[in-house]
């Protein structure tokens, strides 16, 4: 199973993350997280990463000129977007961009998010289900219910069977312990955050190993 570190805001949880097999290290530019580092700090954090095509750019664009003026900046192709509708999404087509759309989910799978979920599915590389809190996704460390997120990847790949589909909200390495096979059958890849530190930003090491560790034994 891929595993993606989120929220890296230092050189040694860089480090760490990449040295023991994390598949993804994400840097989230985005200006209401607690985890935001500017594009400057991402430079420098990426002079640091041996694998440049481990990076993801987690952005929430108001316009598609956004992602690209970001993209050119960065020189990161993993574009993970909180905003967007499926028509940007088929706009940045054009560019040479990995495109994996958070979609939130809280109670419920509507009618109107269940057809968010088949547009975005035919049109991005990966999904990343989040929990939703406020009309925001991302960012809560509130666990996403399982139920719900089993129910979501099986629209998604119904709609796109080469899809990936990734999970977040409030993943601990004791939860994908615990739920090994739900990982296996319904899930490519888990994003860990705020489970991993002592405070927004900071990663604690011995549990970037454990968590990097406990997905990749599903």
């Amino acid at each position: 199973m891929e595993v993606k570190i989120c929220g890296i805001t230092r050189v040694s949880d860089l480090k760490v993350a990449e040295k023991y097999g994390a598949d993804y290290i994400g840097f989230i530019n985005v200006k209401r997280s607690p985890r935001f580092v500017n594009i400057e700090k991402i430079k420098h954090l990426l002079s640091h990463l041996k694998n440049k095509n481990k990076a993801v750019l987690v952005l929430e664009p108001k316009t598609v000129k956004e992602v690209i003026d970001k993209y050119k900046q960065t020189g990161i192709k993993n574009i993970q977007l909180h905003s967007l509708s499926p028509k940007d999404i088929e706009n940045l087509k054009e560019y040479d961009l990995r495109i994996i759309r958070a979609i939130g989910i809280s109670n419920n799978i509507s009618k109107k998010l269940k057809n968010e979920i088949i547009k975005f599915s035919k049109l991005c590389d990966a999904l990343l289900l989040d929990y939703k809190l406020k009309g925001k996704t991302g960012g809560t460390g509130i666990e996403i219910p399982f139920n719900l997120a089993k129910k979501a990847s099986k629209i998604a790949k119904n709609a796109n069977k080469n899809l990936k589909v990734y999970i977040a909200g409030g993943m601990s390495p004791e939860k994908v312990k615990s739920k090994q096979n739900i990982f296996k059958m319904f899930f490519d890849g888990v994003d860990f955050n705020s489970s991993l530190e002592s405070s927004p930003g900071i990663k604690i090491h011995k549990k970037i190993i454990e968590a990097i560790n406990s997905a990749k034994k599903c």
